[in-house]
């Protein structure tokens, strides 16, 4: 197989980094719940990632962070905490300390266990497109659920493409109309 030119190989450079990031890169509502909720479907946990907003990511990864820390000083709560965590990597040289451990690879072990048993997202297979607006520096995506309501999903742009979040989506939901 012949190597493309430099030239070339730089060109295709940048389509081939596209490509790959194909999955969870989306510019309209419709396309993100579209991408989402064939994420969940293939149990993606990594390209769930990608889609949610950089302060979605925070949020949750701290949320865990304080559960895990909180668990530490209950033994029940710890070995419970360990367990659920067993087959995340450690390379401490003593027992194994959760709160050592990367938050995002840790919350990214949760959800990929959720998705293999269908408990994360699960309510996303089934959302319905209705329409998408405008607000704010994104998105309003409305959907309707199994029960006909109509939800609103706040996505935000971020490097050129949608992600949902979670503080202005329970913001949005909360607010008077």
């Amino acid at each position: 197989m012949e190597i493309p030119s430099a030239p070339l190989f730089a060109l295709l450079l940048p389509l081939l980094a596209a490509a790959c990031n194909a999955g969870s890169n989306a510019t309209t509502g419709t396309e993100f719940l579209e991408k989402f909720k064939e994420a969940v479907k293939e149990k993606e946990a990594k390209t769930l990632w990608k889609m949610l907003s950089k302060k979605t990511q925070d949020l949750l990864k701290n949320e865990l962070k304080q559960e895990i820390q909180k668990g530490y000083h209950n033994a029940a709560t710890k070995t419970k905490l360990l367990n659920e965590f067993e087959k995340v990597d450690w390379h401490g040289d003593e027992e194994k300390d959760l709160r050592e451990i990367d938050a995002e690879e840790l919350y990214l072990d949760r959800l990929q266990r959720q998705l293999n048993s269908g408990t994360a997202y699960r309510e996303f297979k089934s959302y319905r497109f209705v329409e998408e607006k405008p607000e704010g520096n994104g998105v309003l995506l409305t959907v309707r659920d199994t029960g006909d309501r109509k939800i609103g999903i706040v996505l935000i742009l971020e490097d050129d493409y949608l992600k949902y979040d979670q503080e202005l989506t329970m913001r949005h939901a909360t607010r008077k109309k």
